[in-house]
């Protein structure tokens, strides 16, 4: 992989780190990731082999003599950090430092591409990931770092804080900690859902970390849980806090926020955060935490959550939609869904009372609700009542809506409560307008190349129809010509035996004359002045045409063409094309006795 140079490519500071594996094959002086000019590893940095030896050698600006050297095994994976600032260059292998450089200066810079798995040598083995910093990274945010890839990729490193991943829990590895000298890291979020910071007793050498098992986002309800929560997120987290010494530690309560914005079909305001306390694997015996903040875009905070211990699991699930006024099976729903940019509001409520009375209400920031519209019941009594109304003035972010029922007495209560992401929701919406309005097109291009089709097979029907017509007329061309060539060659063979001589010897003209009383005696039938006239000037030239004819004997073209037919009708000639040439033959023949 070539990398082009750019100003983040060439930093004056690094963190660089890489899991990979090299084996026995591999050429010498190859590596993992090399940024230098020319052969001698004179600028730049890398991560390489150090020649043929089983040795990795990270380096900065001067191989020579910055290079540090680190032992490996062929065929084994290893995660190697390099890291450059504040004058110090450090190799670290299995997050156990292999060297220090002091008094160094900033990074040589290049203008040459950063390559990945060749260094001048090709690499024969894996690299699996790569991470770089253009700063060097601090102690704790480094062991941070290692222990995610440890995690990951199932490595055993100095300071593995992380004990889980051998039961699968090696997905999204987060964490801060506090090192021995006080500098910490104390909020987290990484790439997963979850950020947990601001832990409230947090002393040196503590860490805090996290991780799930890699399972789809579903929702599920096949876990064991407790009463009033359905179902669950299939992703489970599990804790481990615990110091540099490996033993467990206790960093206080902390905050955990989590991202549902992507699962805005669940309804915020039943999210539940279930902790495994007793740690006995199962949710079942917890009890589900529901004190939480609702924060933008369908983020909420759960603040100052206590029961996150080492080894203790933790997820989200939604409770039911009960209410603790009995009217759970007063709705049978009430819900969203957005039309051309406004959101829709869709009820039912059984056995409705005459005149009862509802309100739609709406919140921005969970605390302060207003009017949406007010129903009142039909005059039905003791029916299901459906109804739906639209938020002309929805707003951008999240909005939770609620139904409530307006007892006699003129108090409210809540009956039900569904949210409603309007960013996302607009987003999908697009998506879905685009996508229908590519299937559109995408049915009219069918329907187009349907009809190009349809006009390519008709266009190809008619050049084959023309192919075939003119084979017809270029094999009917082909036979008159064969015939007329066959016809002259017997009038020449005549001419060769005396019947007839060649034109070019005018003075033997008068033995080559047609006889007249011969053809009228054979075709039993008086030829015309014109008709001999015609028939002798044929004979003197074959090829000679009706219009050169006409000026001959002073006929029409049309008068020699009818004189013409007749002959041929006289004469039998029965031939398709060729009829003048077949018309001399026979009048030669005729007159030479050879018929």
């Amino acid at each position: 992989l070539i990398i082009p140079d750019n100003a983040l490519m060439s930093p004056d500071e690094l963190s660089l780190y890489v899991v990979g594996k090299i084996s026995e094959e591999s050429e010498s002086w190859a590596g993992f990731v090399l940024k230098e000019t020319g052969a001698n590893w004179e600028n730049g940095y890398g991560i390489g082999r150090n020649d043929t030896l089983k040795e990795f050698i990270g380096f900065t600006t001067d191989f020579e003599a910055n290079g540090i050297k680190a032992p490996f095994e062929y065929n084994e994976w290893n995660l190697v950090s390099l890291h450059h600032g504040n004058s110090v260059l450090e190799f670290l292998a299995q997050g156990e430092s292999q060297g220090v450089h002091n008094a160094i200066d900033s990074i040589t810079r290049n203008r040459s591409s950063l390559w990945i798995g060749w260094t001048g040598s090709h690499l024969d083995g894996r690299i699996a990931e790569i991470i770089m910093f253009n700063k060097r990274n601090s102690k704790v945010e480094r062991r941070l770092i290692e222990n995610y890839l440890a995690t990951k990729y199932l490595l055993s490193i100095e300071g593995d804080l992380y004990p889980f991943e051998d039961e699968g829990y090696n997905n999204d590895l987060n964490g801060f900690g506090q090192e021995l000298d006080g500098s910490r890291h104390i909020s987290s979020g990484g790439s997963g859902i979850v950020c947990v910071d601001a832990p409230s007793d947090l002393n040196n050498g503590e860490f805090f970390l996290w991780a799930n098992k890699e399972l789809s986002w579903e929702e599920t309800k096949q876990l064991e849980l407790p009463s009033g929560v359905p179902s669950c997120l299939n992703k489970i987290w599990r804790i481990s806090e615990t110091n540099l010494s490996g033993l467990e530690a206790d960093i206080g309560n902390v905050n955990v926020v989590v991202d549902l914005s992507e699962y805005h079909h669940l309804d915020l305001r039943n999210v539940v955060m279930l902790i495994d306390v007793d740690n006995d694997g199962s949710f079942l015996n917890d009890t589900p935490l529901s004190s939480k903040e609702l924060m933008r875009s369908g983020k909420f905070q759960f603040s100052n959550v206590s029961h996150l211990k080492h080894g203790v699991r933790f997820t989200f699930g939604t409770a039911s939609s009960q209410t603790e006024n009995g009217f759970d099976d007063y709705v049978k729903y009430f819900q969203t869904e957005i039309i051309d940019s406004l959101i829709y509001l869709r009820c039912k409520v059984a056995k409705v009372v005459q005149g009862a009375e509802f309100l739609v209400e709406k919140s921005n920031n969970e605390g302060k609700f207003q009017l949406v519209e007010k129903i009142t019941g039909e005059s039905i009594l003791d029916s299901d009542m459906e109804f739906s109304t639209n938020d002309a003035e929805a707003k951008l972010g999240y909005t939770i809506y609620r139904l409530l029922h307006v007892m006699k007495e003129g108090d409210t209560v809540v009956l039900a409560h569904c949210g409603f992401d309007y960013d996302l929701a607009m987003h999908d919406y697009s998506d879905w307008i685009i996508e229908d309005q590519r299937r559109r097109m995408n049915q009219e291009m069918e329907k187009s190349q349907d009809y190009l089709k349809i006009m390519a097979m008709y266009i190809v029907i008619v050049l084959v129809i023309i192919f075939i017509v003119a084979c017809y007329f270029r094999r009917r061309y082909a036979n008159a010509k064969h015939e007329r060539d066959l016809l002259l060659q017997q009038i020449s063979d005549l001419k060769m035996r005396g019947v007839a001589l060649s034109v070019s010897e005018p003075g033997n003209r008068k033995a080559l004359e047609l006889d007249k009383l011969k053809i009228e005696k054979v075709i039993e039938s008086k030829l015309g002045e014109s008709a001999w006239m015609i028939l002798n000037l044929i004979f003197e030239d074959p090829s000679i045409s009706n219009k050169e004819i006409a000026e001959n004997v002073s006929l029409s073209i049309e008068g020699v063409s009818s004189s013409l037919r007749r002959m041929y009708t006289i004469f039998d000639i029965t031939t398709s094309s060729n009829k003048k040439i077949a018309l001399i033959m026979k009048a030669s023949e005729i007159s030479s006795n050879s018929i």
